[in-house]
């Protein structure tokens, strides 16, 4: 079964814009429920629909990746902190306690040298040689006859 556009609304609300059931429910069908009451009993059926319930996984998981950053994405994050393109918010407390935002600066040293080190472990620059020789000739009859 195939959801109706309200249906949708509902599903949309519900997880979009993060309303609970009740209130998704009133949003999509506006024109046709003005009563809290039946908003809350015809949600709960909603939310208990395979198909409702599905559409809902469905957008929940797009807007998860939505919120994900890819690697090229960090990547290009991390470089603008060591270009100073992403700069860092400070803030004053005022005599009340509040916390106000007075500008913004470059990243410091230490900071920038992590972006680069986490940039260089990202693309690979960083490799592990290993090295190593046998001094030592063992023969397996030698092996065999401390048996």
């Amino acid at each position: 079964m195939e959801l109706n556009n309200q249906q949708r609304r509902f599903c949309e609300e519900y997880v979009k814009n993060g309303l609970n059931g009740k209130q998704a429910y009133l949003k999509a069908y506006s024109e046709t429920c003005n009563s809290e009451d039946t908003a809350t009993v015809n949600a709960s059926r909603l939310l208990t629909n395979a198909n409702v319930l599905s559409y809902i996984k469905e957008l929940q998981d797009e807007l998860r990746k939505a919120n994900i950053m890819s690697a090229i994405e960090r990547m290009e994050w991390l470089s603008g902190v060591v270009k100073d393109i992403n700069k860092e918010e400070v803030y004053i407390k005022t005599s009340d306690g509040e916390d106000v935002l007075a500008g913004s600066k470059n990243a410091d040293l230490n900071t920038k040298i992590k972006a680069i080190d986490t940039l260089n472990k990202m693309s690979g620059e960083y490799r592990t040689i290993l090295d190593g020789s046998v001094n030592h000739v063992v023969k397996l009859e030698d092996v065999l006859n401390d048996s």
